[in-house]
């Protein structure tokens, strides 16, 4: 597929052309490799890093999410970002993608973004443990959104200490205590799912 720039010439006649100062462009078509993250709150706010074929800069540059559309911002050769919108319904919504704000692509394999509601985590057991860590911690939660291609972490404190979680049940995990590095010996814990940084109530 040949791409390029070429100059747009108008005539009244179809002899007489006179060419214009605009210039149109010809890309290869996009294909989508993947996203990351693939879920999100129904609060919107989730940036999406989406990897594709012939992306380049455009001042309409735009994705849709499902038939909402968002501005993108060019990050580099074949990538881009959009920030998912707030829906009112979980579900999978696939995304699109323009370079010129008519023209849309998608991709029926991997660009699929899943709305989900946000976990809670309603009981802690037990609340405390060894400053050395590995204690093994349960957290019964509400609305665990649990796929096999998405892991799940427990943060405990800090968004940088991250332990992976193992899931005992629909509502149930269970994750290991880190060391004890100082500061605060109360933390929050909360979870966390892959690639995002919305944490659990």
């Amino acid at each position: 597929f040949a791409t390029g720039t070429t100059s747009i010439s108008v005539a009244t006649n179809e002899e007489d052309y006179t060419v214009s100062p605009a210039l149109f462009s010809f890309h290869g078509p996009l294909q989508t490799f993947s996203i990351s993250p693939s879920i999100g709150s129904l609060s919107g706010g989730t940036e999406v890093r989406i990897h594709a074929t012939n992306i380049m800069f455009t001042e309409s540059l735009a994705c849709m999410f499902g038939n909402i559309h968002v501005k993108a911002t060019f990050l580099g050769p074949n990538k881009l970002a959009c920030v998912s919108p707030q829906v009112l319904e979980t579900g999978h919504s696939r995304i699109s993608i323009t370079l010129n704000g008519q023209n849309y692509h998608n991709d029926h394999n991997s660009a699929v973004f899943t709305y989900i509601l946000q976990p809670e985590v309603l009981r802690i057991t037990p609340n405390h443990g060894w400053k050395i860590g590995d204690t093994d911690v349960f957290l019964e939660s509400r609305n665990l959104y649990l796929d096999k291609s998405i892991r799940v972490y427990c943060a405990f404190g800090q968004h940088e200490n991250l332990v992976v979680a193992q899931t005992k049940a629909d509502n149930l995990i269970k994750c290991k205590t880190p060391g004890y590095i100082g500061g605060k010996s109360a933390l929050p814990v909360s979870l966390v799912y892959e690639g995002t940084t919305q944490r659990s109530s």
